[in-house]
């Protein structure tokens, strides 16, 4: 509340400033004020935002902007996927709510980012590898959107398709699978 009376000051201030010619120093004083105070508010309108963010969403955004650490666990591409695939209970229904559809879609982007940009040292294969076994079978889950999600995670990561398709019948997708089981174990090597 006293952010919003501030700000209501603030703008009157710039009103009676802006009457007075541009030139005087208190015109600049109240403009430079007023300047930065309304970048510190969207700064702040940011930050909260953010905030109301959930866990898993903030996960995805910190693993894709390159953080080590989120919430004491270190972020590897295996925890990311392990926390999602099989953790996340709000995505392991028929019809997730919006917002953690929403989550699950920035997930492919991520592994690009952070794949593509790596240097594939022994470390990060091996990490390539264990989150690609998680999604690999994922390729498998009951739910459509979970299966969408994790061959778009793979196509991101190794860009290869296999001719997956998460609608195809289950024998169909269980032949699929065996295909990007070879491959990610071709690929840690």
């Amino acid at each position: 509340m006293r952010l919003v009376a501030s700000a209501a000051c603030l703008l009157m201030l710039g009103g009676l400033a802006s009457a007075r010619p541009p030139s005087t120093p208190g015109f600049v004083r109240i403009d430079r004020l007023l300047s930065e105070y309304t970048a510190r508010i969207d700064e702040l309108r940011k930050a909260e935002e953010f905030a109301a963010k959930s866990r898993e969403e903030k996960l995805v955004l910190y693993y894709r902007e390159g953080r080590a650490e989120y919430e004491g666990k270190k972020l590897t591409a295996a925890y990311v996927a392990e926390e999602i695939f099989e953790k996340w209970k709000a995505v392991q229904v028929e019809t997730p709510r919006q917002e953690d559809f929403g989550t699950l879609l920035l997930l492919p982007d991520a592994f690009k980012v952070r794949f593509q940009s790596a240097v594939l040292n022994r470390t990060v294969k091996e990490d390539r590898f264990r989150a690609s076994k998680t999604m690999v079978d994922a390729l498998m889950h009951d739910h459509l959107h979970m299966r969408q999600i994790a061959f778009r995670c793979l196509e991101a990561t190794y860009t290869a398709t296999f001719l997956y398709d998460p609608n195809a019948s289950r024998s169909d997708r269980s032949a699929k699978q065996k295909k990007w089981r070879e491959h990610i174990d071709k690929m840690r090597r």
